[in-house]
């Protein structure tokens, strides 16, 4: 018998549906606990960010750094900011539709 298990979860009142991608019952309960832990790890409030709001976190997260690589951080992204600040930002299956 060929059946393929499933993870059908709810999180934040959202229910998704994904195939595991198996048809061993051990290895589907192990990916389950896997693919719960990632959906639970999703930032939701990050869907439609653009790459200026994208920029905005990283200079958030570098500002405790050394000052010369603050700096030259600073300068980058302010310039793919600039560049780039009204595009949304694209989760990895989004850029490989390219």
């Amino acid at each position: 018998m060929s059946q393929q298990y499933y993870a059908l979860l709810k999180i934040r009142g959202k229910q998704i549906k994904r195939s595991l991608k198996t048809n061993n019952l051990p290895e589907a309960r192990r990916k389950l606990k896997d693919s719960r832990r990632d959906q639970e790890r999703i930032d939701s409030t990050a869907g439609k960010m653009t790459v200026a709001g994208l920029c905005d976190r990283q200079l958030a997260i570098i500002a405790n750094g050394a000052a010369k690589t603050v700096s030259r951080k600073t300068l980058i992204l302010e310039r793919i900011g600039s560049r780039w600040g009204q595009a949304e930002a694209m989760s990895s299956p989004g850029i490989n539709g390219f």
